[in-house]
């Protein structure tokens, strides 16, 4: 009967036993399958004999073994090496199957999974943010500053602080990142560009270029309210004026310094605005600066600084009706008329800016002046 005993007999010869017991072909047999299951290869040196079989079956198993082992950890290993990739190409394959399980058309896809690109340090800034919670308070101040100490002295009125403001505000920074086209406002909230380009104001903004400094006043007629856009993709920094609070409970010294910075923004802001409304007033022939008392003027100003003072309305082309010429203090055909008409309206105008009482108008020279609409950075303000 030729089978593969046989073969193997007239191949390789030796006793008879060795083809014959059913020990010694369960060896042959095993040996065979171990060599072919590990792909080692049964080469130009091969047993002979029985203990020699069972011999290299052990062996072989357990090299093998062992080399399977050393090839799991390796790939185990590299498998870790870049832990955010991973994250990433996961988080992808999640939006791949909702814009599939959706039915997203085609061009909403392709700028998904571009912003998803492109927002990537935030994912990494999510897994930073979870270390560094992990340090004692004095190493996430260092770690923080390391980051971001570049972007926080580029804000005119924090980069002559202490390091320990600088590392106090570097921590509540906040990564955002914008699309192109993305109209970007937010209340009271300093923006430090990273990466990018918007247009803020008829400006172009780059990498280093900062608005919003005046998140600290409160008084929204003095704060710009102007949209910025993003050109590009944008990533900014982001520091809220609540953020700040943090900063002066922990350091009086700071207080100070943010007051003063809080006077030079609303006192250059405020001239301006003074000055733009008072020259529109001018030019309508609405109101003569050279003939108006000092109480009446500083009335005037407090008005709109306060912005109680509707100019819009008052500056309007269209005839005022006559609810909106009570609230103003004229009367709507006094606006219809010519020369004479401007000059009753005024008056009108002045006499409801006029205080009453000698009192009253001490209090408004003493105390009313451009700064007065702020009020102290305090915890009841900001909240």
């Amino acid at each position: 009967e030729v089978n593969w005993l046989a073969a193997l007999k007239s191949a390789k010869g030796g006793e008879d036993s060795l083809y014959t017991e059913h020990w010694s072909v369960y060896g042959l047999a095993l040996y065979w399958a171990i060599i072919s299951l590990t792909s080692i290869g049964y080469g130009d040196i091969t047993p002979q004999g029985n203990r020699e079989y069972w011999l290299a079956s052990a062996c072989t198993s357990l090299m093998s073994t062992l080399w399977a082992y050393v090839i799991g950890s390796f790939c185990s290993v590299v498998s870790t090496l870049q832990p955010h990739e991973i994250y990433f190409k996961r988080t992808m394959d999640d939006l791949n199957w909702l814009l599939s399980e959706r039915g997203m058309p085609l061009h909403m896809r392709k700028l998904l999974r571009r912003y998803f690109h492109e927002a990537r340090d935030m994912n990494k800034q999510r897994v930073e943010e979870s270390v560094i919670e992990q340090m004692s308070p004095m190493l996430q101040g260092e770690f923080s500053m390391f980051l971001h100490s570049r972007w926080i002295t580029k804000v005119w009125y924090l980069a002559p602080m202490n390091r320990e403001i600088i590392i106090w505000a570097a921590r509540n920074l906040s990564l955002m990142i914008y699309a192109p086209g993305e109209e970007i406002l937010e209340e009271r909230t300093l923006f430090i560009v990273r990466r990018g380009m918007c247009a803020h104001r008829g400006k172009i903004l780059t990498s280093g270029d900062v608005w919003g400094e005046d998140m600290l006043l409160s008084n929204d007629v003095l704060r710009d309210k102007n949209k910025g856009r993003s050109l590009s993709y944008l990533s900014v920094l982001r520091l809220h004026v609540a953020d700040l609070m943090d900063i002066v409970i922990a350091f009086p010294e700071a207080k100070i310094q943010l007051r003063i910075a809080q006077v030079r923004i609303a006192t250059m802001r405020g001239i301006i605005v003074v000055a733009k409304t008072l020259k529109r007033l001018e030019d309508r022939g609405l109101i003569d600066l050279e003939t108006l008392p000092a109480q009446r003027r500083w009335r005037l100003y407090r008005e709109i600084l306060s912005g109680d003072f509707d100019q819009e309305a008052l500056l309007a082309n269209q005839t005022l009706s006559e609810s909106q010429a009570n609230t103003l203090g004229l009367r709507s055909t006094d606006m219809r008329s010519g020369a004479d008409s401007n000059k009753r309206s005024t008056s009108a105008l002045l006499d409801r800016l006029a205080p009453s009482g000698s009192s009253g108008t001490r209090r408004f020279e003493k105390q009313v002046t451009i700064t007065d609409e702020l009020e102290e950075i305090d915890e009841d303000e900001v909240g």
